[in-house]
């Protein structure tokens, strides 16, 4: 798979699959993601075989409530990140990916 193929199969992914979690989890209003894949540069090579540039139509918040069984914890977008991790298993599943969110709220 070329990395503009995959870009392409992970925004439908997150754009269906994690803004459903999104909704559900999170009671956040979904986002519009879009991905960039490349290769990792000279001095990221540890970082795994495709870097994921995810950028959102809006700032993703630095913390989110995640409720899950009636229980309510606070999170960061690391915890989202997590997700999207998580997600990408099912279009690539032998290759490492790594997951940068571009787009979080500096404030």
């Amino acid at each position: 798979m070329t990395t503009f193929q995959l870009s392409k199969a992970l925004s439908i992914v997150f754009n269906n699959l994690a803004n459903d979690w999104i909704k559900e989890y999170l009671d956040q209003e979904p986002f519009l993601f879009r991905t960039l894949v490349r290769k990792p540069g000279h001095d990221e090579e540890e970082l795994g075989d495709f870097i994921v540039e995810v950028y959102t139509d809006r700032f993703i918040p630095r913390t989110m409530t995640y409720t899950k069984d009636g229980k309510k914890k606070k999170v960061n977008p690391e915890f989202l990140r997590k997700k999207l991790i998580a997600l990408s298993k099912y279009i690539e599943p032998t290759k490492s990916i790594e997951i940068k969110l571009m787009d979080i709220d500096y404030k």
